[in-house]
């Protein structure tokens, strides 16, 4: 690959085409992305039963949780250093994340087990068999992770497309397979997403990312101590920060269940459904925007990061405001189709109206978040989290055991409101720091 691939072309019109065929690569990418999971959750919601399809979310939930840690030591990290100091080494330094891949899963394996084992005792045969599938899928769904971002880190990431297409057509298979033998249940299903997965990161490994996995004589600083050190003075920040995010994204499932049911749980990630393509589309808009934040604040300075960072959000946020009015005036009909009439007494008006504002925030938050990251403000990034996550374990609980999934809606949309503002603020704090150094 050539330095202009990976630059991008000199003049301003060719840095404008260049940036808008990564970005239109990523949401290819992401459509698959997003679209398989959109795909495969209202298939599960539509033909298991609320309570299984609850169990099925809760334990994908609790995996989530392991997931935020192992991209915010491993994965993100390789949009940095990757893209950074070793991106002339790029195939070697891979090589070494593939045996963290391997160390990290197996921890992870471990915890979900043991959850699963905890969950079998205590709590119901339903619940345990979930989490076990989640545990022995684990290794596999992260591979989705490790083998994703590569093609982000080369400004490539309409490649990733390629094992995005085969993981859809190979999990929606598998589940369709499951459904009419009678064997869909949430560990089967677990089963076949991770099965799926690793199928197409083995692809994507063999054919296109070519990973070395020994070290040249010369590569002093590519050492599995050097990167561990690297990856970890990134990554204790920014795992910190993602632990505090996955409390407001996924608590609500796991509380649901203790003041309602299994089924409410069911019955939110159902009505979610509607707004994951698009929060799942600003999230590989985030995998292109970190390595190029980096490299617009380096090559241009902080002007063009400034003009840059508002003209996607502009963008980012009027998408969410249209998918808003779609999910207020249609989302009643769109849900009793998709799942049958099973979660029709679940769907109000007010409940539609307010789980539409949650893309608007969201989409300001995420982007304004990984503008943050790349002028170095991870720090900041897990303060910003703070304060919204503590208002989810107080104010947020108490809305749920109030008003239900109303309850959680709009624990999102506040809270979200309140990282919105934090975040501005760090931000033109990390400004002024960047501009008294300079």
């Amino acid at each position: 690959m050539s330095p202009s691939e990976i630059t991008g072309p000199a003049t301003r019109g060719g840095r404008g085409r260049w940036w808008l065929a990564r970005i239109g690569g990523a949401l290819s990418d992401q459509a698959l992305f997003a679209g398989s999971s959109f795909i495969l959750n209202v298939l599960l919601a539509r033909w298991m039963s609320p309570s299984e399809y609850g169990a099925f979310v809760v334990a994908y939930s609790w995996f989530l949780l392991p997931q935020t840690l192992y991209d915010a030591l491993l994965i993100e990290p390789m949009s940095v250093y990757g893209a950074g100091i070793y991106a002339g080494r790029f195939q070697r330094y891979l090589g070494l994340l593939y045996r963290g891949h391997v160390a990290l899963s197996l921890v992870i394996l471990a915890a979900l087990g043991a959850a699963a084992l905890v969950a079998s005792r205590f709590d119901s045969g339903l619940m345990g068999g979930a989490l076990a599938g989640a545990a022995l899928a684990s290794p596999l769904l992260l591979t989705r992770w490790l083998t994703r971002q590569p093609f982000y880190v080369l400004s490539v990431p309409h490649r990733a497309t390629f094992g995005g297409a085969i993981y859809l057509a190979l999990a929606v298979l598998a589940t369709v397979i499951l459904f009419h033998s009678g064997t869909l249940n949430p560990f089967n299903a677990m089963l076949a997403q991770g099965l799926a997965s690793v199928t197409a990161a083995a692809v994507l490994t063999t054919v296109l990312l070519r990973p070395q996995f020994r070290a040249a004589a010369s590569d002093d600083d590519l050492t599995t101590g050097t990167v561990i050190a690297r990856h970890w003075a990134y990554g204790k920040w920014a795992s910190a920060e993602r632990l505090l995010a996955w409390f407001p994204a996924n608590i609500y499932y796991l509380a649901l269940p203790l003041l309602v049911g299994l089924d409410a749980s069911a019955a939110l990630r159902a009505m979610l459904n509607l707004i994951m393509p698009l929060l799942m589309t600003i999230g590989a808009i985030n995998g292109v925007m970190l390595p190029m934040f980096v490299r617009t604040l380096a090559n241009q300075g902080q002007p063009a990061l400034d003009r840059l960072l508002a003209s996607i959000v502009r963008w980012a946020v009027l998408a969410a405001v249209a998918w808003s009015v779609f999910i207020t005036f249609l989302g009643e009909f769109v849900i009793s189709w998709l799942y049958n009439g099973q979660y029709d007494s679940y769907v109000t008006p007010l409940m539609l109206f307010i789980m539409g504002l949650i893309p608007v925030v969201a989409a300001f938050n995420r982007i304004v978040d990984t503008a943050l990251r790349a002028m170095g403000g991870v720090r900041r990034a897990f303060f910003s989290r703070l304060l919204p996550t503590i208002l989810t374990m107080t104010m947020g609980l108490g809305l749920v055991a109030a008003f239900g999934i109303i309850g959680a809606h709009a624990s999102s949309v506040l809270t979200g409101a309140v990282t919105m503002v934090i975040l501005i603020r760090f931000y033109r704090l990390q400004k002024q720091e960047r501009e008294k150094a300079t």
